[in-house]
């Protein structure tokens, strides 16, 4: 299951490198949640499209050059749920620090693909700000 579910996590950061806010959200659920300083519900896919057009435009805004990411931890819940910590990178323009954060997901596996269920974005907003 793991080498599954890195290769899940590469796909998405691939989908952030390449600026594809399409293929980013076909890695999450509708219905989803993002908890952050609040908890969101992004209910149809649209939503979820949506919240990531607005993050991709954030980044770029930021100086966004690429992200990278790592599965630190993984615990499996039976063949189609698994909670994942990942470490990410996201590297930015000259001058400007890179962010590192780690993010937590819950994942399902349905019709033979991962999808983010939930996404537990703990801290990335303190990374932002440092």
């Amino acid at each position: 299951m793991r080498a599954d579910i890195e290769s899940f996590f590469q796909s998405y950061v691939a989908a952030y490198n390449g600026g594809d806010a399409t293929a980013i959200a076909r890695h999450i659920s509708a219905p989803g949640l993002l908890i952050e300083r609040t908890t969101t519900v992004w209910a149809t896919d649209a939503d979820v499209l949506a919240a990531m057009e607005r993050l991709l435009a954030f980044y770029r805004a930021n100086g966004f050059k690429r992200a990278s990411c790592v599965l630190k931890r993984l615990v499996e819940q039976g063949t189609k749920h698994a909670v994942a910590d990942v470490l990410w990178t996201i590297e930015r323009t000259a001058g400007a620090a890179a962010w590192s954060f780690h993010t937590g997901y819950n994942l399902h596996r349905a019709d033979g693909r991962w999808r983010i269920v939930a996404c537990t974005a703990y801290e990335e907003m303190a990374a932002r700000a440092g």
